[in-house]
């Protein structure tokens, strides 16, 4: 091996251990099943608090990122055939709240889990921190891992519409803008 062709080959091993590389998003179409969200892995050696940060306001196609929630047995086998990789990503659980009680960062009532065996463990001398994090492990199964250590393989976004304003919403809304166009009338008579 040259020293170039070796150069090169450490150059691409740094560049493929700390950089991001993300394929395309891929959708979970309605016609098969799915939630018409698209998904897309993220490879970077980050924490799942800055995994987290990142997903979220992340945009694609007019739709709201964040960290995959993984709400059903069909759509947790779709992430895992589809998305499927040799190490562990990232996903949006978490137990920071209170130790036990794990949540989905979106707000969806946790009513599914798939916790590989002996999980979640919450080893609670790691770290000093425990493990509140949540990683889709290589197998399909979750595990618990601390929010300040570091995944193998990167994170999961999910992306999905923008929730529909509440009528209430735009009532407000309307009338703020009917009180401005009052004001401006007022304004420009005097």
């Amino acid at each position: 091996m040259t020293r170039f062709s070796l150069f090169l080959s450490v150059i691409a091993l740094l560049f493929g251990m700390t950089g991001i590389v993300n394929a395309d998003p891929i959708e979970w179409q309605i016609t098969d099943g799915g939630n018409g969200h698209f998904y897309e892995a993220v490879s970077s050696a980050v924490s799942w608090n800055d995994a987290n940060e990142l997903a979220n306001g992340v945009i694609f196609n007019n739709m709201n990122g964040h960290l995959v929630t993984l709400t059903s047995e069909e759509e947790n086998n779709w992430a895992w055939t589809n998305l499927n990789s040799i190490i562990g990503y990232f996903i949006g659980g978490t137990d920071q709240g209170v130790e036990g009680t794990w949540e989905w960062v979106t707000g969806e009532a946790w009513t599914y889990s798939n916790w590989n065996s002996n999980e979640p463990n919450d080893v609670p001398w790691l770290l000093d921190t425990g493990e509140d994090g949540l990683l889709f492990a290589s197998n399909g199964k979750w595990n618990d891992v601390p929010i300040t250590g570091y995944a193998e393989g990167g994170y999961i976004i999910e992306y999905e519409p923008a929730p529909v304003p509440e009528p209430a919403t735009m009532l407000l809304f309307g009338s703020g803008l009917i009180g401005l166009a009052g004001f401006r009338r007022k304004f420009r008579k005097s």
